[in-house]
């Protein structure tokens, strides 16, 4: 998106109830806000500096390329209500997830191959950090994180017959920092025993 105005003047609001892919990009200095309740899908590599907001709805990053960053590198704020989803790497300088607010890993809530990686950027958690594991190989991770302040909920869904054997580490979270919360919510699929010692 962009006017060919003077950069960091404009602030976009897309979005309606209907679910779109978006190939495209913001650029400049320009502001993103994702709007309505529909599922918006993007797929493009954007350079822009400022603000994202997914403000209702889902934002869905679906990006083959795993070196680059694709929703720019201003703040990325989750408000309550509202959905980041996807695959690929985000460059953003801060990512917050505000209370009521979901970050889930994969393009749909059952996919378990979909990784989000943060470029060692801080993330915060006040809402819900989810993911989903199809095997014990196969599952949706949250990598290259600088500090995650998780104070909201984790939540973990493995796909229905699934076979897991004791022992089996599930490396979800990959971060140089983890800070636990006093609201923190373990939400992890009951059909299991779950040993999270090592969640710290």
């Amino acid at each position: 998106f962009s006017n060919n105005t003077t950069p960091g003047t404009n602030t976009w609001e897309i979005g309606n109830a209907n679910d779109f892919k978006f190939e495209g990009i913001c650029t400049s200095g320009d502001k993103f806000t994702k709007k309505g309740q529909g599922k918006m899908t993007a797929t493009g590599l954007w350079d822009c500096t400022g603000a994202v907001t997914v403000a209702e709805g889902e934002l869905c990053v679906n990006n083959s390329n795993n070196t680059t960053a694709s929703l720019g590198t201003g703040t990325l704020t989750v408000s309550k209500g509202a959905t980041l989803s996807g695959k690929g790497v985000l460059g953003n300088s801060s990512v917050t997830i505000s209370a009521g607010g979901t970050l889930r890993s994969g393009i749909t809530d059952t996919n378990g191959s979909g990784n989000l990686r943060f470029s060692g950027k801080n993330v915060t958690v006040s809402g819900t950090m989810q993911t989903y594991v199809s095997t014990r190989s196969t599952y949706g991770k949250f990598g290259n994180i600088g500090t995650l302040k998780l104070n909201g909920t984790l939540k973990v869904v493995v796909k229905e017959g699934t076979e897991l054997a004791i022992g089996t580490e599930l490396a979800l979270i990959d971060a140089s920092t983890i800070t636990l919360g006093s609201n923190l919510v373990l939400d992890l699929d009951p059909a299991y025993e779950w040993d999270t010692t090592r969640l710290t």
